[in-house]
Formats: C-alpha cells, structure tokens, sequence
C-alpha cells in the first residue's frame, strides 16, 4: 500500500468514526431539545399512563423513578432501567444535563401491565451535588453508578417486600440491567435486554470512540448469571447498537457454556423503535 493509499485510507476511517459520532450525538440526544422540552415530555407521558414519580436517594446520587402501582408489597416487579439519555451536544462537548427527550425506558413502563418501576440513569431529570459530564460520557458504567443502582433496587426490595425481579434495560442500561443481575443473581428470574450495550469494550471499537470505564466484564457477568435466562432484542435496522454485536455476546456466551442468553431480532425496527414489539413481564 502506498502512502498516499494510506493517508486516504486513514482520512477515510476519521471521516467514519466523526459521522457516526454525529449520528450517534443526534439520535442517542434528542439534538437540540431544551431541558424544560425534556422534562415536560416525561410529565406528558407520566401523566397519561397515570405513573407515580419518586426519588431515590443514594449515596452519590438521587435516582429518579417511577411506578405503575399503587399497592404497598409486590412480592414480584419488573425494573426498567433506561438508556444514555442526551449525554453529547456536539463532538467533544459534553451536555450539562442528559435527561433524555425521548425516555424509551419510561415509555417502556407505561406499555407494562405488570407491577413494575423504572429507574432513570444518574442526573437525568433529578441533579445531585456530584452531577458532572463524567457520570454521562466516559463514566455512564462507573462504579459509583453501579452502587447507586445497587443501593436503590435494595431499597425498592425492602420497601416492596419483592423476592422475585425481572430486569429490563434499554441501551446503555441494558449493560446495567445485566450487571444488576449478578448484585442480585438470588432474586432475579429474568433479564431483557432491548437495543442493548452488552459489551461496552466491542461497543466502542465498534464506534471508533474511547473508552468507557467498566467495572464488571463480560466473562464476570456471564459465570455470576448463568442460571438466569437472558433475552437480547436488537433491531434489524440499528446503526447505534446493530445486531452483530448482540449475536457476538450471545455466541461468545455460548461457545463459553452459557447457553441461557437468546437473541430475538425485529428486522424492521431501529435503535428507537425496536421497544415497540416489547411487551412488560
């Protein structure tokens, strides 16, 4: 190959990786939508699927939620965890704030008759004094995010009495739905994953984007779950998280031996409109 073939090939794969950042930014953002936008289509869409907010307070963070039920013990619940949100406003510019314009994990709750409770990701909808833009880029799966799901969902357990739960995550928390699994392997019976991170080192490789810190890998999360059936929906036509990805976690686990993760593909759907077919425990 000759130089001149190598720098080409080299702008080539940099004009790659800027056009599916740009595209990532948008879809995964909601672009330009203002913070007020976002927070009264969220009380739009809690107010008409009749949903009960909440805050959680954990150590480092309070975690906005939701609930479709009224009664005081649910021995069973479903717990949806949602996506990014609106983390980029532009390449290499963080947002202040990443509450999602579109919340697909509440949407999600709405769809479900099942007692169920959705859990924002860290600083969207609610801030806490250690909100910065690392809990939203580079530090989404960072530790102290794991510990403030951990600390919630046991709260939700001993609020509710629950005994029994059946994990959902959209995107980026269907990586944290997984990791939830293994914090609480004795009491969980299932796990969906839709448009799912499931491994964020082959996500961002993927992308030709950095890094994320990640606490737990795939191989740790696959030995700690492996009595738990695990289904992972992917959209045919998703560019953020395509199917490849899916169906390499899903034959990485079953070439190690786990042969309890599934894939289901909706040919037709994208990143935002794979939910549509889902339907809540």
């Amino acid at each position: 190959m000759s130089q001149g073939t190598l720098k080409n090939s080299t702008k080539a794969r940099n004009f790659r990786a800027f056009c599916i950042f740009a595209f990532l930014v948008c879809a995964l953002s909601g672009c330009a939508a203002s913070l007020q936008n976002r927070m009264d289509n969220a009380d739009t869409l809690m107010k008409e699927a009749r949903l009960i907010p909440a805050t959680l307070k954990t150590t480092d963070f309070s975690l906005f939620s939701a609930r479709n039920f009224t009664q005081p013990y649910q021995d069973t619940l479903t717990i949806i965890i949602e996506g990014d949100g609106y983390s980029w406003a532009a390449r290499n510019k963080p947002t202040d704030n990443p509450t999602p314009k579109d919340p697909i994990g509440l949407s999600l709750l709405s769809h479900t008759a099942s007692p169920a409770i959705y859990l924002a990701r860290p600083c969207q909808y609610i801030h806490s004094p250690r909100c910065n833009p690392d809990f939203w880029t580079d530090g989404r799966f960072s530790a102290p995010v794991i510990e403030s799901y951990r600390q919630a969902i046991s709260q939700i357990m001993a609020r509710y009495q629950t005994r029994n739960i059946h994990f959902m995550g959209y995107s980026g928390g269907g990586y944290l739905a997984m990791v939830m699994a293994t914090h609480f392997n004795q009491f969980t019976r299932s796990v969906t994953t839709i448009a799912g991170v499931l491994n964020p080192d082959d996500w961002t490789q993927y992308h030709y984007i950095s890094p994320l810190i990640v606490p737990m890998r795939s191989d740790d999360i696959l030995r700690y779950t492996g009595h738990i059936p695990f289904e992972h929906i992917c959209g045919g036509n998703d560019q953020i998280v395509p199917c490849t990805l899916t169906e390499r976690f899903v034959a990485y686990g079953h070439a190690a031996g786990f042969t309890n993760h599934r894939m289901t593909r909706d040919e037709g759907a994208d990143h935002g409109t794979v939910w549509y077919g889902v339907s809540g425990q």
